[in-house]
């Protein structure tokens, strides 16, 4: 298996919002009423992608496995107006690689970048009902520092809290 990272340019959009209407359903689809029909129609349409990705505070990286898109990071330049902070948004990876240490090799990706651009601080969102996912971050040095209810009335109740983590670089 051959994976590198490369940055998503606007012109991959299309390409991008089909990895997202892949991805998503594989480990959401049972956390929603609807199977997560309206939330990545929402999120992940085309045309928001696009928006996403002429974002000058916002990148994408594809993980491609032998020159196939089959995950993403998006990180975003700052948090909450914090110009020291950084987030990584989302961490995205095919359900057919999870285990392989790709979300590890992801996650560091992000935190590079964070610390190339002289960032004291990376955030993250998690849910908090993904406990294994929590472990994760938590061994990587991230912190849960509170957290929210999610307004999506299509998301079931027991997967509406999002847990925001952070790490001092």
């Amino acid at each position: 298996m051959f994976h590198k990272i490369v940055k998503v340019s606007p012109s991959d959009y299309k390409i991008l919002s089909d990895l997202c209407y892949q991805i998503y359903p594989q480990t959401y689809s049972t956390w929603w009423y609807d199977a997560g029909k309206w939330y990545i129609e929402k999120m992940y349409n085309p045309e928001k992608m696009l928006n996403e990705l002429m974002d000058i505070n916002t990148e994408f990286y594809f993980l491609t496995i032998n020159d196939v898109p089959m995950g993403y990071l998006k990180v975003n330049y700052t948090f909450r107006d914090e110009s020291d902070s950084f987030e990584i948004e989302r961490i995205y990876i095919d359900q057919t690689y999870v285990g392989q240490g790709l979300g590890n090799l992801l996650l560091n990706y992000g935190i590079e970048i964070a610390y190339s651009m002289n960032k004291k601080n990376v955030y993250l969102k998690v849910m908090a009902s993904g406990l294994g996912l929590i472990i994760f971050y938590e061994k990587n040095g991230f912190e849960t520092i509170g957290s929210n209810l999610l307004p999506f009335e299509l998301l079931k109740s027991e997967f509406r809290i999002i847990n925001t983590m952070k790490k001092i670089l």
